[in-house]
């Protein structure tokens, strides 16, 4: 009966285990990990003035708001790559926060900016709110919103 006990508690556990919820952390970690690692290589991007990475890592929907207001797309990814008077020095990620639900991502945090325009300099700190999407060729971003932070 002892023996018996222990059988049916080891098969219970491996009946939990096995159980595709009881993976499903495993599965959501990861595919935050994904989602996290793409969020900076987006960001690097735009310091590497990388217009594949972006085109890449961009959906043909995504929208940009800086402050509340949108920015056209054409703007949001060609000016950082494209224009000569305008560059993103620097991005360093202070934090990064991933929640994967399904086929959609929120990716929150903070980043501190350098942008040179036209050789002057300004250091901004922005909060972002990302949106990132799992499409068929993989994770999309579909919305990024910046928010200057003050003070």
């Amino acid at each position: 009966m002892h023996i018996r006990r222990r059988t049916l508690a080891a098969g219970a556990l491996a009946l939990i285990v096995g159980l595709p919820g009881a993976s499903g952390a495993l599965a959501s970690t990861s595919a935050e990990s994904e989602v996290e690692a793409l969020a900076r290589a987006w960001f690097a991007a735009f310091v590497a003035r990388d217009g594949r990475t972006l085109d890449r890592l961009t959906a043909a929907d995504f929208v940009m708001t800086q402050d509340g207001e949108k920015v056209e797309r054409m703007i949001a990814l060609g000016m950082p790559v494209n224009s000569p008077d305008y560059f993103v020095r620097a991005i360093e990620v202070e934090g990064l926060a991933v929640r994967v639900d399904g086929d959609k991502a929120r990716v929150t945090g903070v980043i501190r900016r350098k942008d040179d325009f036209g050789g002057r300099v300004f250091d901004t700190r922005v909060d972002v709110e990302q949106t990132w999407r799992r499409e068929a060729s993989g994770w999309r971003i579909v919305t990024d919103r910046e928010t200057q932070k003050k003070g």
